[in-house]
């Protein structure tokens, strides 16, 4: 397919779904119509970014490789027509995005080079990605660090965790693995203003009914990737392990919940609820939440057969 477009401006001449050797180093058409040499793209060539609206955005849908970099500030554009970057492998140029409503960029989820033959004209920054209020990063490796307390430069109630007698009431923020143990139920209304807890959550050997007193609590980051994010163990009576305001958790390692008892979960739709609120990979009694309901079917099987017998 070729493609001619002449501008005021420029001259250029997409050649694009041909053999993929139509176009070589040093590639001319017949230009004597032209009045000057017109720029080339398509194939191997690049398909030029920033004309999407000449071209339309299904033309794109074809290319591996986008010429011209990657400019979208103040732009707006439905998911289904961006999508069809979702072929594009390399980027030739530089990239930013910026003042966009995009939530993500999963339509560059198979570019794997961004190459910048001139990059000394561009400055330092090749790849700039910034106010898009809808973006949310997902890492596969978070090397962090819990600043000490004098250096947290905030308006919020900063408190320390060493054990439940001794944590100060109205705190915002705790910093430090928190442990609730049997004798500290008591003690859980100190966690009633707590919004974020930096460590780990662990209650155990408790006779608490539920975790209303972390209703408040939105996030748990986990810097320490050898302590499991939640682990709710040897709790007889605990059943309702609702955080209605929880918006996931955060950990430098594999994400996950150790949950123990009986009749906690009745499904396995509860359980997966609950991992997805929490962002974790929960462990329900030595077993997934997939297990619950095979678990659940033996016991009332042999449950049938018991009455039966007697």
């Amino acid at each position: 397919m070729t493609q001619n477009i002449i501008t005021k401006t420029e001259n250029y001449a997409i050649i694009h779904n041909n053999h993929p050797n139509i176009l070589y180093d040093g590639f001319e058409l017949h230009h004597s119509i032209w009045t000057s040499r017109p720029e080339y793209f398509g194939g191997r060539l690049g398909c030029p970014s920033d004309k999407t609206s000449s071209l339309g955005w299904r033309f794109y849908e074809t290319c591996t490789v986008l010429s011209r970099g990657l400019h979208l500030v103040n732009f707006t554009v439905p998911r289904e027509d961006i999508s069809s970057f979702n072929n594009i492998k390399t980027v030739n140029g530089q990239m930013e995005i910026a003042y966009t409503e995009l939530e993500d960029l999963s339509f560059l989820e198979n570019v794997r080079n961004i190459e910048v033959m001139d990059y000394l004209n561009y400055g330092d920054i090749m790849v700039n990605i910034h106010h898009n209020p809808n973006m949310k990063l997902d890492f596969l490796n978070l090397d962090a660090r819990i600043c000490q307390e004098s250096e947290i430069n905030n308006t919020k109630i900063v408190c320390l965790f060493k054990d439940m007698i001794g944590l100060e009431p109205n705190c915002d923020y705790i910093i430090g693995d928190v442990v609730i143990s049997n004798g500290d139920e008591d003690y859980t209304e100190k966690l009633k203003s707590v919004t974020i807890i930096f460590g780990s959550l662990t209650i155990q050997g408790t006779d608490l009914q539920n975790l209303e007193f972390l209703e408040k609590l939105r996030k748990i980051a986990n810097l320490n990737e050898s302590l499991p994010i939640i682990k709710l163990v040897n709790n007889r009576d605990l059943k309702n392990l609702d955080l209605p305001n929880l918006q996931g958790t955060i950990s430098t390692g594999f994400p996950s919940a150790i949950i123990e008892g009986h009749g906690i979960f009745k499904t396995t739709k509860d359980c997966m609820i609950f991992q997805y609120n929490t962002r974790t990979n929960v462990t329900y009694n030595g077993g997934s939440c997939r297990d619950i309901n095979e678990i659940s079917s033996v016991a009332d099987s042999f449950l049938g057969e018991l009455i039966f017998i007697l």
